[in-house]
């Protein structure tokens, strides 16, 4: 294609046909146009592709994670539920104290001072998205702002909660 371009304008010089020699240069300037321009749309076109997968993958991934946080916190929540039932259960045996009832007495607040339970967000999906600038390729922006929303400020709010109980329960301890 190329040896056939080239024989054209050897020719038209040749002949001194520079009216027509222009035209050629014209039209091959123009081809060359159209080939750049093919080449960035396919180029965006891949972009797009690339994106639109990022996006999936973020989307599925953070569902995943968002997931183990709900059975994280559904674990910690019925550990709690069973450390105030111990609770409920100790407060009258505290009130009315009957020696008979030390071993259950002991028993009860060995199980309520033994363990405490934290909650750690899984956010390595998050974080890898945001540190790599990828956040904004989330198209839906409602649910871009709502996950964001979710990983900066609620569990950031949740892990320091559990940081300042953890504190007061080692103190208790």
């Amino acid at each position: 294609m190329i040896l056939f371009f080239r024989k054209i304008r050897e020719k038209l010089i040749q002949k001194n046909q520079v009216t027509r020699y222009l035209v050629y240069a014209v039209g091959e300037i123009g081809l060359v146009m159209i080939g750049i321009l093919l080449a960035l749309q396919v180029n965006n076109w891949n972009v797009d592709k690339q994106s639109k997968k990022w996006q999936t993958d973020f989307l599925v991934d953070t569902q995943n994670e968002l997931e183990k946080d709900k059975r994280q916190l559904e674990e910690i929540i019925k550990f709690q539920e069973s450390k105030e039932l111990k609770s409920l259960e100790l407060i009258p045996l505290l009130e009315k104290p009957i020696p008979d009832k030390k071993d259950k007495i002991d028993s009860l607040f060995s199980y309520l001072s033994s363990s405490n339970a934290t909650f750690f967000p899984n956010v390595g999906v998050f974080e890898n998205a945001l540190f790599a600038g990828k956040i904004d390729l989330v198209e839906n922006d409602e649910l871009k702002y709502t996950i964001m929303d979710l990983y900066m400020r609620s569990y950031k709010r949740l892990v320091y909660n559990g940081e300042i109980y953890d504190e007061r329960y080692d103190l208790v301890s």
